[in-house]
């Protein structure tokens, strides 16, 4: 009974947690190709961050 009780209580906080993330605009989704070079990828989050901060 504890358990799912727990468990209950976490998904809503999770829940909670993903919500303000989304009014906050740090939840961002990325779609990279599988044969992205690593430098590729580091490009992008830099031009990510420059443009959010």
């Amino acid at each position: 009974m504890k358990g799912k009780k727990k468990a209950k209580e976490r998904e809503k906080d999770e829940k909670a947690g993903l919500k303000s993330a989304k009014k906050a605009g740090s939840l961002v989704r990325f779609d990279f190709p599988p044969d992205a070079t690593a430098e590729e990828i580091a490009e992008a989050l830099k031009q990510l961050v420059r443009k959010k901060f």
